[in-house]
């Protein structure tokens, strides 16, 4: 009876699922490390409802093994950006969502800073042999014709130059393109940030090159 008990209470104890779940090797799951800022932090929203909580989820529910790390600061720059290189959660994770660059033309930072502040975390994180998503943005006539062609080409050029995974423009889901404003049903009272509707418009949109991510490093690691 006492062994009868015993197997059941092991049996009970298992998981449910025999396969393993994507993206796991040898038990361990993927580390996705977003270095970001108020777009990806969770600015202003209750907890759960941010990017790096909603895309873990969605993820999980997809069947990815993976655990998500928030390096994510509202307000934080390129320059800031640099300051995880080697601490946690970044130095240690697979994959970098480095979502970046948007204070950087509100701070009105010269376009060779914001480069040599790229560079500097973008060759960092391949040296160690993580893989890197950059999440760029674009930006609005407000800061000059000049400057945010030449931040938007410098993004671009990081992207091709350090063969990226590349989503240009981040924000996409958040704007009305046929009024060529932002959609206010989607964002906080301020009208910049998402609300948790605009976050789930964010992970949507970012969902296919994040799979795309996980695919390439679990490929490179030779994991079914």
């Amino acid at each position: 009876m006492f062994r009868l008990l015993f197997l059941g209470l092991i049996l009970w104890g298992l998981p449910v699922h025999a396969e393993p779940i994507k993206g796991q090797k040898s038990g361990q799951n993927l580390v996705i490390a977003v270095l970001g800022d108020s777009l990806t932090s969770g600015f202003d929203l209750r907890a759960g409802e941010g990017y790096v909580p909603v895309l873990e989820k969605q993820l999980r529910e997809k069947g990815y093994g993976v655990d998500l790390k928030s390096a994510a600061i509202a307000g934080q720059s390129t320059r800031q950006g640099r300051d995880w290189v080697f601490v946690e959660p970044v130095a240690s994770a697979d994959i970098v969502l480095l979502q970046l660059g948007g204070n950087d033309a509100n701070y009105r930072v010269l376009p060779e800073r914001i480069k040599e502040n790229l560079d500097y975390m973008i060759t960092n994180f391949h040296q160690r042999g993580q893989l890197v998503v950059f999440m760029a943005n674009k930006f609005t006539p407000k800061y000059g014709q000049n400057y945010r062609a030449e931040v938007e080409d410098l993004f671009d050029a990081i992207a091709r130059d350090y063969d990226l995974l590349f989503e240009p423009f981040i924000y996409q889901p958040l704007v009305d393109f046929e009024k060529l404003v932002p959609r206010a049903e989607l964002l906080l009272a301020d009208g910049v940030h998402p609300n948790a509707a605009g976050v789930r418009a964010l992970v949507a949109h970012s969902m296919p090159l994040v799979e795309k991510a996980i695919r390439t490093r679990l490929s490179a690691s030779g994991a079914k």
